[in-house]
């Protein structure tokens, strides 16, 4: 998000908030960028690492992470 926005947002709230705007704002792969965002905090953070909740498709969640930072990484570029 610094590198697009030029705003450090250092909460999991602030993330969100700054990917929503960008995803309204530019559309496209940004939309993307927050789904995924949104997918892998909800079931890895929230669920997995505060409830313990385990499901089955958390490996694929894990291994998706790599797409999803080489996404991050195309757009702030």
């Amino acid at each position: 998000m610094l590198e697009v926005t030029g705003v450090d947002n250092q909460t999991t709230s602030h993330i969100n908030a700054g990917l929503r705007k960008l995803a309204l704002e530019r559309g496209g792969e940004w939309v993307e960028l927050r789904r995924r965002h949104s997918d892998v905090a909800h079931h890895l953070y929230s669920q997995g690492f505060y409830n313990g909740i385990y499901d089955a498709d958390i490996p694929d969640l894990v291994r998706g992470v790599g797409d999803y930072i080489a996404l991050a990484e195309e757009l702030a570029g």
